[in-house]
């Protein structure tokens, strides 16, 4: 059970009857449905207040029709508090009619483009830049969800996209099942010399031994993020319902909160609450 209420950065909702998944539809570990009630249902006795809802890579042309429906799920359920949506940034200028849309939508607060499957150089492309420096206007921070192998050019895009606010999803994807460490941690500690990224604490056990982690194999990594951006500029995220391929919601949270330890009730508060608020503009 958590100490307070706490707000989750990062969960997806989904109903296949509703728009085409292609990445949960693939897997046939997952739900055609993933609904606030069965959130409720996984998080147990632990009290979210209030979540942060993240894309679910539909395809471009339901990008603005995802975030519609999730903006009707938060007139029923008042814990949906922000939408992260979709929108095609490597469109460059051509952006800006999706980014118009989507800013019709009150409750939309930032946009991620999935680079993870893209090649290396995808998000340093001009075009890629250009359309991340269309955000502001809008009031909208960046998700950057990438691969460990993405981390170099993320340097550079969060560089040249100085007045742009990024939030790192899943600590960028380190593969802890190969012992990945040395080069993602110095790539990890040049990028929050950045002024302009925060971290999630999220999609950490997905990228350990599914079936066999433990909380020693992932500390090293929980540690280094902590030493990195400190506790101003992370933010915990459960990635539900993509975590239950390697874990329950509470068995992640209390994971967290053991390697953590006795940290204050305020750094507590930053990680758990306030960094979300700030960051997600609730």
């Amino acid at each position: 059970m958590s100490e307070f209420s706490i707000i989750d950065s990062h969960v997806h909702l989904l109903d296949t009857n509703n728009l085409t998944y292609p990445f949960f539809s693939s897997n046939p570990n997952f739900s055609n449905k993933y609904l606030p009630s069965d959130y409720s249902e996984h998080i147990e006795d632990i009290n979210v207040e209030k979540i942060v809802f993240l894309e679910c890579n539909v395809p471009p042309h339901q990008a603005v029709d995802e975030a519609k429906w999730i903006e009707s799920l938060s007139n029923k359920d008042s814990r949906i508090q922000s939408i992260v949506a979709y929108a095609s940034l490597e469109n460059g200028s051509n952006s800006i009619l999706e980014l118009e849309q989507l800013s019709d939508i009150k409750i939309v607060k930032g946009i991620r483009r999935n680079i993870f499957p893209e090649s290396d150089e995808f998000h340093i492309r001009n075009n890629f830049i250009t359309g991340v420096n269309l955000l502001p206007k809008y009031n909208f921070s960046f998700d950057i969800c990438i691969s460990s192998s993405h981390l170099p050019g993320t340097i550079e895009l969060v560089k040249s996209c100085p007045n742009v606010s990024f939030i790192l999803d899943h600590i960028g994807n380190p593969k802890i099942l190969e012992n990945e460490f040395e080069d993602w941690s110095k790539n990890i500690t040049n990028l929050s010399k950045l002024p302009n990224i925060a971290c999630k604490l999220s999609g950490v056990v997905t990228n350990a031994d599914h079936k066999n982690w433990n909380v020693e194999d992932i500390k090293p990594y929980i540690f280094h993020i902590v030493e990195s951006f400190g506790f101003d500029r992370i933010l915990f995220g459960s990635d539900w319902p993509v975590v239950t391929l390697a874990s329950s919601y509470k068995r992640w949270f209390n994971s967290l909160n053991q390697i953590l330890g006795d940290i204050s009730r305020h750094e507590k508060e930053k990680l758990f609450i306030k960094n979300a608020e700030k960051f997600y503009k609730m």
